[in-house]
């Protein structure tokens, strides 16, 4: 889902909030369809801004590519800074396309944060830009104990995500938030 996307949900659930409608989900070709689920780390990606995903996974890359294999805490600095900024940069981003996204004419922003879903998309993006390959955790901890925490994660931030974000923002549709 890109960050335009975010906001246009946003920015239609504050106006079925006032006409206590569904929002239309046709009026989101921007967000395309409902992406298959093979694993709950697809459950996460699937919430994660893939504006913030590129420049997150292409830093990433680069960094694996120039890390020696036999000193992984190379650049842990830099890959903390890359994993809390591209954090920021996910919040940052949902508020300011949600305040300049398009609205119906006559429409009257009720809400000045879009709490919900600049919350959805930082925990999306804070669990999985820490399961993701060569990431912080991959240079702190090492196997066994590296696989069980990267599939705890991924399982608890899917669980996160579809059984209390998702029904969260089912409410504030509603016009409860």
């Amino acid at each position: 889902m890109t960050i335009r996307s975010i906001a246009a949900l946003a920015v239609q659930r504050d106006a079925a909030a006032s006409t206590g409608e569904l929002p239309d989900p046709a009026a989101f070709p921007a967000s395309g369809p409902a992406p298959s689920v093979r694993a709950a780390s697809d459950v996460l990606m699937a919430a994660v801004p893939i504006d913030v995903v590129v420049l997150y996974t292409t830093v990433l890359g680069v960094l694996s590519g120039v890390v020696p294999d036999n000193e992984p805490n190379s650049y842990l600095g830099l890959r903390w800074g890359l994993y809390l900024g591209c954090l920021v940069a996910t919040v940052l981003a949902v508020w300011v396309a949600y305040r300049v996204a398009p609205r119906p004419p006559g429409a009257v922003v009720k809400r000045r944060v879009p709490w919900a879903e600049m919350g959805t998309a930082s925990f999306a993006f804070a669990t999985w830009g820490l399961v993701l390959p060569d990431s912080v955790l991959y240079a702190l901890l090492d196997p066994p104990t590296l696989p069980v925490i990267v599939a705890v994660l991924a399982a608890f931030g899917a669980f996160v995500f579809t059984a209390v974000l998702t029904p969260l923002l089912g409410r504030a549709i509603h016009g409860s938030q």
